[in-house]
């Protein structure tokens, strides 16, 4: 077993010690770990990291908004597909890893330019310096406007301390005395919150402080808070193209000041799922009465909240409903959301009708600002006996932003069982004297008296066995 000038091969024990060591080696925490045991040495590390305290609401807070982001997340797997090929095609043709579109038919096209220019030869003279196009001059910088004759603010409602998840009315108020022939409006990116447009730009005659006659614009937004503390909104910039004295055109910059919100922490405890809005109500309807069914037949219970000043992805998640000698079937909820956006007493029905000649899906003129959200559930319920079955109340805790205090929204409990369609089993064997201590004493008299079975065969040609 000596090599030729090398070590000794080992021997049968000596493999079989090597191979035992390897997965010793292997078993332990030697080896390389892969995905999974990446995955188990993390979880591992956040289970030894030191709980973070139970009534943090910073906690609290980022957890409902990731489920509330996560409800908002449209389930459109195909859609989800096409978006993630655009954007490795994009990907690529940006690595230079492939052909833009059209760009084949460009390059066979700057082939047979190339081609043709080696084929002229040197007789093509070089561009010259004066043979270059002129450079075009410095852009005009945007100038900012004068506040005398301009002004552009943000108010906030309500302007005192709000709660996370709490609808704010943002207005964005413009007053303009010089005629304006383009504008644009930048908005901030909105930092801490979540913004939602109500209606279109609103353009109508108004007056400055001092009486001037001016142009006036408004632009509304509902936003919500999504962790407490202090808040900063950025300044919305009105890029504005006006037309001075001379009758020329030039650009100009208005900027509304920066607006700091305090937010408070939601005055609940830790699991309890957070609710502000405006109102709240909660309705169900059964498709038959629950309390006499007929047997056999299935009951569908139809449950539908509604809240003003909230979206569909701040409701409560479902209840379970969960019950002995039930059967529970529940459907997939059914959430709305509804932007509602108020008009001016002074529009005329001219230009309301120029708002609302296309109208933006979901949304509708109505007597408050602010979206409104509905969601619907439901449950089939079948009993599998006779025995009633009770069904606990539907409870929503809810804060009234109206009066700043918290309410709760009960629905009552029902009952669902069969209809009394006479006397059961068990009222039979009572009325008949049949208990089971009468049926255990005559069990073994029962026995007694029973008669043996007799044979039909004839002796003589009965099989064997049989008597």
């Amino acid at each position: 077993r000596q090599q030729r000038g090398g070590p000794a091969r080992p021997g049968p024990a000596e493999r079989r010690q090597g191979r035992q060591g390897l997965l010793v080696r292997l078993g332990g925490r030697q080896r390389r770990p892969g995905r999974r045991g990446q995955r188990r040495h993390q979880l591992a590390k956040s289970e030894d990291a030191p709980p973070q305290e139970a009534g943090d609401p910073g906690v609290f807070e980022t957890e409902q908004a990731t489920q509330q982001w996560l409800a908002a997340v449209p389930d459109d797997p195909q859609r989800f597909l096409r978006m993630r090929i655009a954007a490795e095609n994009a990907r690529r043709i940006q690595a230079g890893e492939a052909v833009p579109p059209g760009g084949a038919a460009m390059v066979i096209r700057l082939r047979v330019l190339l081609f043709a220019l080696l084929l002229a030869g040197p007789g093509i003279a070089p561009l010259q310096a004066q043979d270059k196009p002129p450079v075009p001059e410095t852009a005009e910088v945007e100038a900012i406007v004068d506040p005398d004759v301009a002004s552009l603010r943000v108010t906030l409602e309500p302007a005192g301390p709000v709660h996370p998840q709490q609808m704010i009315l943002l207005h964005v108020t413009g007053l303009y005395t010089i005629p304006i022939t383009l504008e644009r409006l930048g908005v901030p990116d909105f930092e801490g919150f979540r913004a939602v447009r109500l209606g279109k730009d609103d353009w109508y005659e108004a007056a400055m402080d001092d009486g001037r006659a001016a142009r006036g614009f408004t632009r509304k937004y509902a936003i919500y808070a999504q962790r407490s503390g202090p808040l900063t909104i950025g300044s919305f910039v009105h890029h504005l193209t006006t037309v001075d004295a001379s009758g020329r055109r030039r650009p100009v910059t208005l900027s509304s000041p920066p607006v700091t919100v305090e937010v408070a922490p939601a005055p609940v405890g830790d699991g309890v799922w957070w609710l502000a809005a405006r109102n709240l109500e909660i309705t169900d309807a059964w498709s038959t009465e629950p309390e006499s069914l007929p047997v056999g037949t299935t009951v569908r219970r139809t449950v539908t909240v509604r809240a003003e000043g909230v979206t569909a992805d701040q409701l409560p998640p479902m209840p379970k409903v969960r019950a002995d000698k039930l059967i529970v079937v529940a459907g997939s909820p059914k959430p709305e959301t509804t932007v509602r956006f108020t008009v001016r007493p002074d529009t005329t029905s001219e230009q309301h009708r120029q708002r609302m000649l296309r109208p933006a899906p979901g949304s509708g003129v109505s007597d408050h600002d602010g979206p409104d959200a509905v969601v619907t559930w439901h449950w089939d319920l079948r009993p599998i006996s006779g025995v009633p079955v009770p069904l606990p109340p539907v409870v929503i805790p809810w804060f009234d932003t109206a009066s700043g205090r918290m309410r709760t929204a009960v629905l009552p409990g029902r009952t669902v069982a069969f209809a009394d369609t006479g006397s059961t089993l068990e009222d039979l064997e009572r009325d008949l004297g049949i208990t089971e201590a009468a049926v255990g004493a005559a069990g073994s008299d029962w026995e007694l008296r029973a008669p043996r079975r007799r044979s039909f065969w004839p002796p003589s040609s009965a099989p064997h066995g049989t008597g």
